[in-house]
């Protein structure tokens, strides 16, 4: 009984409530003859065509819940073919009536398909010289041409984009034959095409709560006096005042720059400014990247309220010896990283301002608390000897 319940369901499934034959099919570069023939054993139809004339005839196409008819109107119409449903499950296929083109015309029917694998050429061009005419082909490359009744030889030319041109002379009899164009590849070889770009400095990646900086990219954006800082060139981020250029303290969010935490490699940093506040102790060249929190961040940073600068120190290769240096006339930098094993490596990394610009006669008597009082009374110690009650942070 199980069986016999299963068979009906299977039988069933191809028919329609009101007993409509419902097809469903995918084909890729099959004959319509073979269409044909698939359609009657999964369907029990019996179909009479003309076997030669549909062999001729590619079908690249999917019908997905179609009645009957609806699904052959689909595949015959493109190529100009009629179908008559004598009952329920025999179908005559034939070619169109005559009467359905104009008087005195002349109706060309073909396919256009690739030269090497048969496969359809959609909407390709056909065009037809003395009388110029023209048709595109459906998206089975399929074409109907209408044509004015000439004497002689018509020219027929199809196109293709990346095929050559194919051009045939057809007399009037072969005009009314069905045409299969094949057209070859047009291969060309170009010489090898390179596609480099650099990194992104900055990238969201998968964490959407931090801004990630790729620090060995900071030499594209735009540095402060003629060198790299991170931190002053981290002040150009959204969010990040840059209002004062003597300052290389982040103000994230309008907040000052000890209200957010400062992170190297997980330690704490309590003062990264540098001359007066001008320049930041940070070595860039030994920083590999840098995560970045204006707004909300993990709650395993505590302790701050504006922000969060986590900074990874750049790994040392394995493979040998690498450094690099900076030198302008205010800063210095210097990185120099080397492995000492096959799981250890050692990193050096040194960063100076140029203070001796600065240590002049002038800059000596400003941080001298009273060097009048010195010189009277015979003190040699010389100039900068006590810090100045008003300077009192040293470079």
């Amino acid at each position: 009984l199980l069986l016999i319940a299963l068979g009906c369901f299977c039988y069933a499934s191809g028919l329609a409530q009101d007993g409509e034959i419902i097809i469903s099919e995918q084909f890729r570069n099959s004959s319509l003859s073979t269409v044909m023939e698939r359609l009657e054993a999964n369907y029990q139809l019996q179909i009479a065509y003309d076997d030669g004339l549909l062999s001729q005839i590619t079908i690249n196409q999917s019908i997905n819940g179609l009645t009957l008819q609806d699904a052959l109107r689909q595949l015959l119409e493109p190529a100009g073919l009629d179908f008559q449903v004598l009952s329920g499950r025999e179908i005559l296929i034939r070619p169109k009536p005559e009467d359905t083109r104009q008087e005195g015309q002349m109706v060309l029917r073909g396919q256009v398909v690739d030269a090497l694998s048969g496969a359809p050429l959609p909407y390709a061009a056909i065009i037809a010289e003395a009388p110029f005419t023209g048709a595109e082909a459906d998206e089975n490359g399929a074409f109907t041409l209408r044509l004015a009744p000439v004497q002689g030889p018509l020219k027929i030319k199809a196109q293709y984009i990346g095929y050559h041109p194919f051009s045939l002379f057809l007399s009037p009899e072969q005009c009314q034959k069905y045409q299969k164009l094949r057209l070859a590849p047009h291969i060309q070889e170009i010489e090898p095409v390179t596609v480099s770009s650099h990194p992104a400095v900055l990238s969201t990646r998968k964490d959407a709560q931090s801004l990630t900086i790729d620090a060995t990219q900071l030499s594209r954006l735009p540095a402060f006096l003629g060198g790299n800082d991170l931190f002053r060139q981290m002040q150009l981020l959204p969010g990040i005042s840059a209002h004062d250029d003597l300052s290389a303290d982040l103000k994230i969010r309008g907040s000052d720059g000890d209200e957010s935490m400062i992170l190297l490699d997980g330690i704490t940093l309590y003062s990264i400014s540098h001359f007066f506040g001008v320049f930041s102790a940070i070595n860039p060249e030994m920083i590999g990247e840098v995560k970045l929190y204006k707004n909300a961040f993990p709650a395993e940073y505590g302790g701050r309220t504006a922000g969060v600068i986590e900074m990874a120190s750049k790994q040392p290769a394995v493979d040998g010896a690498q450094g690099a240096a900076e030198l302008n006339l205010l800063m210095a930098n210097a990185f120099v990283a080397t492995p000492i094993g096959k799981k250890m490596g050692l990193a050096l990394s040194g960063r100076i301002t140029g203070r001796d610009v600065a240590d002049t006669r002038l800059y000596g008597l400003i941080r001298d608390e009273n060097p009048l009082a010195n010189r009277l009374l015979g003190n040699g110690t010389g100039a900068g000897s006590t810090a100045s009650s008003v300077l009192t942070t040293e470079p």
